[in-house]
């Protein structure tokens, strides 16, 4: 059975974490936007965490290692953690791209259509005319006329 959107959601709320509360709220907002450019939710999925990551750092940004008395808090591993964690995501990101470029298509072909060329009127002159370009038909007809 495939997974769907908010199975994915889920899970990426389950592995980045959302201790305040900030992160299940966006992540509808975050795949509708990486849905609308991307396909296959694998991929989709991917770069939601990545923004999840992103939000989740900045939650995390103030936090700072402090030591009082016996007291020691070691806030800044958890930066440390998402930093690594979104760099992992970053790093899986880069290669599917770079194997979905390789085994892209190249487009080519012939073109079956110009656009259309105008004879100049007397009262205006055409300024997408191909005298006025730099054809070089036209520099060629007019040196040997």
């Amino acid at each position: 059975m495939a997974l769907t959107p908010y199975d994915f959601q889920a899970q990426i709320v389950a592995e980045v974490g959302d201790p305040n509360g900030t992160v299940f709220p966006l992540m509808e907002t975050l795949w509708n936007m990486a849905a609308s450019t991307r396909s296959g939710n694998e991929l989709i999925a991917l770069y939601v965490k990545r923004a999840a990551i992103d939000v989740r750092m900045a939650e995390e940004a103030p936090n700072t290692d402090f030591k009082a008395g016996q007291l020691q808090v070691n806030a800044s591993q958890t930066w440390q953690h998402l930093q690594q964690m979104r760099a992992d995501v970053q790093a899986e990101l880069l290669r599917i791209e770079a194997k979905v470029a390789a085994t892209r298509v190249p487009t080519f072909g012939v073109l079956t259509r110009t656009a259309p060329t105008t004879p100049p009127t007397t009262d205006s002159p055409d300024r997408n005319d191909s005298l006025y370009t730099g054809d070089p038909y036209q520099q060629i007809s007019r040196l040997t006329n």
